[in-house]
C-alpha cells in the first residue's frame, strides 16, 4: 500500500494566490503519484474574500470551512488533526500566500516515506540557511530575523536554528500524533506564534529539526499583515517566556550537572546581592570604610557566581541539539544553478 501524504494548506486573504499555489501541487505530485497518495486540505479559516473559490475542483482537494476566523495556527491544526484522522503517513504544511514553491515536495516526500516509521523528524523551510536569494525577503523579515533567531536559538538550545517563523512544516504520522494529539507539554498557539510554539513543544518532546534551504518565493504584490513593530515586543515575550520554562523543565524539575551549576550560582548571587544591600551600602552612605573581610566575601562570591553562570551557559549550550541541514536538489532547480 503507498503511503499517504497529507498537504495543509491554512487559507485566510490568500486571494489571487491560493489557487495558483494548490495548482502547482497537482502538477508537482504527478511526478511522485507512483510512490504516494497526495490529498490536499485547504482549511478557509472564514476569509471574507472567499478565497477558497479560485481552487479548481479536484477529487484529491478537501476544503474545510472554520465558522470564523481561528487563526493560522487553528487552521493548521484542524488539518492536521483531520489528516490524522484519516490515517496519513505525513504532513506537509504549506502558507497559501505562494511563498513555498511546490517544487521542494519532491525531495521532502522522498525523504518523509524513506524515513523509520518509528522516529521522529521535523523538518522546517529556511530562507537563511544560504545568503542566495535573500536580496528578495523584505527588510521587515530581515530585521525580525535579525533580534529575534539568535533569541530563539537560545530559549530552545537548538543550535543551527535559522529561521523560526518559516511556515513550511513537514512530519511523519509519529510527530504530528505527538505534537497535536498530546494533552501534556507546552501550549500550542493558535495564531501568528504557531509556528514559534511548535519548535517550543517540540523541545519538550526532544524532536530532531531538519531545516531544508529555500529561495525566498516574494512577489511584488507580496506584503505582510503583520506589523514588525507592534509584534517585536510580544515576540521576545514570548521567547524570554519558551527559554524560562525550558531551564524550569530541564534543569529544576530533574537533577544533572546543570542544575548544579544553576544551584551554586543562584546562591552566591544571593550572598553577594544581600551583602551589597546589607552591609556595604549602608556603610558606603554613611561614611565608613567597608571591612576588609566584607569586602573579599563580596568579591569573591561575585567572581563564582559569575563563573559557575558561565559555565552553566557553557553547559546549556553543548548540551543542546544542533538541527541538522537537508540540501534539496530542488533548491538549486529553482535558483536556476
Amino acid at each position: 500500500m503507498k503511503p499517504v501524504i497529507f498537504i495543509v494548506i491554512p487559507c485566510f486573504r490568500a486571494e489571487g494566490k491560493v489557487g495558483e499555489v494548490v495548482k502547482s501541487i497537482l502538477i508537482a505530485s504527478q511526478q511522485f503519484e507512483s510512490v504516494c497518495e497526495i490529498n490536499i486540505l485547504v482549511i478557509n479559516d472564514a476569509c471574507p474574500m472567499n478565497s477558497w473559490m479560485e481552487i479548481e475542483y479536484n477529487q484529491k482537494i478537501k476544503v474545510v470551512h472554520h465558522k470564523v476566523n481561528s487563526g493560522v495556527g487553528a487552521s493548521a491544526l484542524t488539518g492536521f488533526h483531520l489528516a490524522l484522522e484519516k490515517g496519513c503517513n505525513a504532513v506537509i504544511k504549506i502558507d497559501a500566500d505562494g511563498q513555498h514553491s511546490a517544487i521542494y515536495l519532491r525531495d521532502i516526500i522522498a525523504y518523509l516515506v524513506s524515513f523509520p516509521t518509528s522516529e521522529l523528524v521535523l523538518i522546517k523551510g529556511s530562507r537563511y540557511l544560504f545568503q542566495i536569494g535573500s536580496e528578495k525577503i523584505p527588510w521587515a523579515r530581515k530585521v525580525g530575523s535579525l533580534f529575534l533567531e539568535p533569541v530563539a536559538r537560545g530559549a530552545l538550545a537548538y543550535r543551527g536554528l535559522t529561521d523560526i517563523s518559516n511556515g513550511y512544516i513537514a512530519m511523519n504520522r509519529l510527530t504530528c500524533r505527538l505534537l497535536v494529539g498530546t494533552k501534556f507539554g507546552p501550549k500550542l498557539n493558535k495564531r501568528y506564534l504557531f509556528e514559534s510554539s511548535l519548535l517550543v513543544r517540540s523541545n519538550f518532546f526532544d524532536i530532531p529539526i531538519y531545516e531544508v534551504a529555500m529561495n525566498a518565493c516574494y512577489g511584488e504584490d507580496w506584503k505582510s499583515s503583520m506589523e514588525v513593530k507592534s509584534m517585536l515586543l510580544p515576540l521576545l515575550s514570548f521567547w524570554f517566556k519558551a527559554g524560562i520554562f525550558r531551564i524550569f523543565n530541564k534543569y529544576i524539575s530533574r537533577l544533572n550537572l546543570g542544575s548544579l551549576l544553576l544551584l551554586i550560582s543562584s546562591l552566591f548571587s544571593a550572598t553577594s546581592i544581600n551583602l551589597f544591600f546589607t552591609r556595604i551600602m549602608p556603610q558606603v552612605q554613611l561614611g565608613i570604610f567597608v571591612s576588609a573581610g566584607t569586602s573579599s566575601l563580596f568579591t569573591t562570591s561575585s567572581a563564582i557566581a559569575i563563573l559557575t553562570m558561565l559555565l552553566f551557559f557553557l553547559y546549556d549550550y553543548n548540551s543542546g541539539k544542533q538541527c541538522k541541514t537537508l540540501i534539496s536538489p530542488a533548491f538549486l532547480d529553482e535558483l536556476g544553478l
